[in-house]
């Protein structure tokens, strides 16, 4: 009779163990569309969120005539880039940026830029995508030079180009015709799937002077043996853990013991998703490098960052005194 039940009892075990696994994709699907919503300037419209996972039908044919107007508007030059600064909290100065993409497009609405991401890496645009926000990247850095501002701008990249050699190349030749800074945020995932072709890749990077960051740390497949591997200079501390600093028993330990692992390994560390003092004035007692977050600013247009950089809270005109202070 026992034996008879084994298998509806594994039957109702497999149904039970899908829908546990169906509900935490859902919450972590609602979680990152409250955040996108969240995130925007109240001024702006928002898109339907868009997958390219969705089955055939109408998801397939929307997320078609996105991915066209898409490549219209890389053509045509409709995007645009904002910036969002990094404090370094010994010299109180900002020193470096990252460049976050904005579409706006023609019916006025914001694209949401990470599942806007998640769809264009699934096709070969993701390049030309991200050749034309370096390019941008590399434009808007040689006026922060000219305005007197020594300013590393970031540019994410993409796991599957990371392996990409010809990609690579086209990089390095686009770094190499300016005397913009120029560092590239790379999450500790991309790098698992073609780890010699990765890690390769990101060596040229850095022989020619393209600083590397490792983004989101903390929340992916973390392995210490490619960690070590890495040229990387810098290591983001993922903002899930910044976020309940000062009101986690467990995360300062973490964030401590974090730093203390990336400063080992001869990496200055950024915590993203600095919103409170109390948090910043924490990292600031674990020797954290530097900060990113709405406490700091929230990402700001080219415009905007000029007027944040010659007169904001942390002002400084000074190249020289800058690079003392990343010293």
């Amino acid at each position: 009779m026992a034996i008879a039940l084994i298998p509806s009892l594994l039957s109702a075990a497999t149904a039970l163990g899908g829908l546990i696994i169906s509900l935490v994709v859902l919450h972590r699907h609602v979680t990152r569309a409250r955040h996108h919503q969240t995130s925007m300037p109240d001024n702006v419209k928002p898109t339907a969120s868009f997958s390219g996972n969705q089955p055939a039908g109408n998801g397939q044919i929307e997320n078609l005539a996105l991915l066209q107007e898409l490549q219209t508007a890389i053509d045509c030059d409709r995007l645009a880039l904002e910036y969002q600064p990094k404090l370094d909290l010994r010299g109180e100065t900002i020193l470096s940026a990252e460049a976050l993409l904005r579409w706006h497009r023609l019916d006025g609405t914001l694209a949401h830029t990470g599942d806007l991401i998640e769809l264009v890496e699934k096709t070969s645009m993701i390049e030309d995508l991200t050749m034309w926000v370096v390019g941008q990247a590399i434009s808007d850095s040689e006026k922060y030079l000219d305005a007197g501002f020594s300013l590393c701008v970031f540019v994410n990249i993409s796991a599957g180009l990371l392996s990409n050699r010809a990609f690579v190349e086209r990089l390095i030749a686009a770094v190499k015709e300016t005397d913009a800074l120029i560092g590239i945020e790379i999450t500790e995932t991309a790098v698992i799937a073609k780890p010699d072709k990765a890690i390769a890749n990101l060596q040229l990077l850095a022989a020619e002077g393209v600083v590397v960051a490792i983004d989101d740390f903390g929340v992916g497949l973390s392995s210490l043996e490619y960690l070590q591997q890495l040229p990387a200079s810098e290591l983001k501390i993922d903002r899930n853990f910044i976020a309940k600093l000062s009101s986690s028993n467990r995360n300062p330990l973490i964030v401590k013991a974090t730093i203390d692992l990336a400063h080992a390994l001869e990496m200055k560390v950024t915590a993203e998703g600095v919103d409170d003092p109390l948090s910043l004035s924490l990292l600031r007692v674990m020797g954290c490098d530097m900060a990113q977050g709405y406490l700091i600013s929230r990402p700001l247009s080219l415009p905007e960052m000029l007027e944040y950089l010659k007169s904001g809270p942390y002002a400084s005109c000074d190249p020289e005194a800058q690079r003392a202070a990343s010293a």
